[in-house]
């Protein structure tokens, strides 16, 4: 089916992959995405990359990594990330105990961050992410 009949706008930006970001291949990791797009300062995500690789293991043994990068054309210093949780319940888990232990996000940009989106979504059919 063409999109042009149905496409009323569209916003695009070019994502360079973060150093740590896992590849990004068909594979299901779980029911529940979280798309999450932080737009920084100039300087801002260059330094949250920063202290992310430094920490980026140990958050990945709580919910995988599907992918992580900056903006490089459309809307800049932008750091974009999609998480995967085995459903809602396991994202709040996750949400909570980061939230206790203080450790994550790690605070490198923080003083440049402009805003936060967060999208929580659930792979179609046709995705190779179901």
């Amino acid at each position: 089916m063409p999109l042009r009949p149905i496409l009323l706008e569209m916003k695009s930006t070019i994502v360079l992959p973060a150093p740590f970001s896992p590849p990004m291949v068909p594979a299901r990791h779980g029911r529940v995405y979280e798309l999450c797009v932080d737009s920084y300062l100039p300087g801002g995500p260059a330094d949250c990359m920063r202290d992310w690789g430094e920490h980026i293991d140990r958050r990945q043994k709580l919910s995988p990594l599907v992918f992580c990068g900056i903006s490089e054309f459309g809307e800049l210093n932008e750091v974009v990330h999609l998480w995967a949780y085995r459903d809602l319940a396991h994202r709040e888990e996750v949400r909570e105990q980061l939230q206790r232990e203080g450790w994550w996000p790690p605070a490198g940009g923080r003083d440049r961050l402009l805003r936060q989106h967060s999208q929580l979504l659930e792979p179609a059919a046709c995705s190779p992410l179901a």
